[in-house]
């Protein structure tokens, strides 16, 4: 949710002070208690285990994307970018009110399109569209 990129400081203002005051004494008296700590720790040994193929497999010249390790499938490799080449291809959205012409290039928000331009910084939102165009860019032979 988008309310997760807002600071605590300003939240908290929204609020009255004495629920401001009884938010502060809660999160200073919460203690963890040792089974979760325990738990906690001992799912972090795991993971960590568990992910040294998946490490090893980084590491090695002849990855694997797209790959589960181990028989619960609980780590994996994702190779959405095992195909980006040296060559960047693109497809170029244009429109003209008659076939003759002027035709009219349309650029994207976020979409890789004119070298000079900068990256865009577009977080938390998605551009599904500029993401949809360049993924059909990268599929092959267009």
């Amino acid at each position: 949710p988008a309310i997760t990129c807002f600071d605590d400081d300003y939240l908290g203002s929204l609020f009255p002070a004495p629920w401001q005051a009884a938010a502060l004494r809660a999160t200073s008296m919460a203690r963890t208690s040792w089974s979760r700590s325990l738990t906690s720790v001992l799912f972090a040994l795991w993971m960590g285990y568990l992910s040294i193929p998946v490490v090893k497999n980084l590491l090695s010249k002849n990855q694997i994307m797209n790959g589960s390790f181990g028989p619960l499938r609980l780590v994996n490799t994702y190779g959405a970018f095992g195909n980006v080449d040296e060559n960047r291809y693109e497809l170029i959205v244009s429109a003209s009110a008659s076939l003759d012409g002027p035709w009219r290039e349309y650029e994207f928000k976020v979409k890789p399109g004119n070298v000079n331009r900068l990256p865009k910084f577009i977080s938390p939102y998605h551009y599904r569209l500029d993401w949809q165009f360049w993924l059909a860019s990268t599929i092959g032979n267009l």
